[in-house]
């Protein structure tokens, strides 16, 4: 894995994550929640969210959510999303090697 592939999105309040250099994979963790892609991944294009035991995949494009998070979180993580849609793009392209 390269460091490139590393950063998911920058956005408050965790774009200072995202350059660390001792990095070995494409985590960014935020309140407590970790995001991720998987390295050569399954279409369609989409990332990983962690929250305690709660876990969801979502969908770049489309904003479909799989599995269960409590509200918050997960509001937080589409949020971001939605946000920055084209860099989670970028990335995902990145992480398909």
């Amino acid at each position: 894995m390269t460091l490139r592939a590393l950063r998911v999105w920058v956005c408050e309040p965790f774009s200072y994550l995202l350059d660390r250099s001792d990095a070995n994979d494409k985590q960014i963790l935020f309140y407590g929640i970790v995001v991720f892609m998987n390295y050569n991944d399954h279409d369609p294009p989409h990332f990983h969210a962690r929250y305690q035991d709660q876990e969801v995949i979502v969908e770049i494009q489309s904003g479909l959510v799989q599995g269960k998070m409590s509200r918050r979180p997960l509001r937080m993580v589409i949020e971001s999303a939605e946000q920055n849609s084209q860099e989670l793009t970028r990335n995902w392209e990145l992480a398909r090697g």
